[in-house]
């Protein structure tokens, strides 16, 4: 800039106001003499330094200024944080997206499974509504169990009312021994048959 070139600070609009003491005694022992100013033309914010250039012997102050717009210093920095930002932005929608299908999925699983055991609780055994096994997960292994829950209950159901029509012959398969439902209905059918015999 040919404004800045071959004058004396105190000449130079950027620094008004400076004086040669003044960047003395701001020097460091790095040389330097950073300062932050406005143009005054233009509003813009600028980096200045100035840098001690020793000329010879002379004991003339000798500096040179280098000045450079605030703006494109930290344009990579501001570039970075908004392609930072987008990315982040991005991948929290992303995110989001994938934790409501996750959730859609377990809360539908749940609700069903939800259904058909208040079903069980009031004693209606409806075998069209069993629940879907597709994998081998926690969800799934709760289905399958609710499933075969609602198969034995409906096997002893039907034994139950296979003795209420007088039939004691009829017999419980797969029985477990910690079944007590199951066994509880056998030991009802034998002593129904002792009491018959009895008579």
């Amino acid at each position: 800039n040919e404004a800045l070139v071959n004058h004396y600070v105190d000449t130079i609009d950027l620094v008004r106001g400076l004086s040669i003491l003044d960047i003395r005694t701001k020097v460091g022992s790095d040389g330097y003499a950073p300062y932050e100013v406005t143009d005054p033309t233009t509003g813009e914010d600028l980096y200045l330094s100035f840098a001690v250039v020793p000329v010879g012997r002379s004991e003339e102050f000798w500096a040179v200024g280098t000045v450079v717009p605030i703006a494109e210093i930290t344009k990579p920095f501001n570039e970075s944080l908004r392609v930072t930002l987008l990315v982040g932005f991005i991948g929290f929608l992303l995110l989001a997206f994938i934790v409501y299908k996750i959730a859609s999925i377990i809360s539908l699983s749940l609700d069903k499974t939800n259904h058909v055991l208040k079903d069980l609780a009031k004693g209606i055994l409806n075998s069209e509504k069993t629940l879907q096994v597709k994998g081998q997960d926690e969800l799934n292994q709760i289905a399958h169990s609710v499933n075969k829950l609602q198969e034995e209950l409906q096997t002893k159901s039907a034994f139950a009312g296979e003795i209420g029509n007088g039939n004691l012959e009829v017999t419980l398969e797969n029985l477990d021994e910690n079944d007590e439902l199951g066994q509880s209905l056998l030991t009802m059918k034998d002593n129904l048959r002792q009491a018959l015999d009895d008579i």
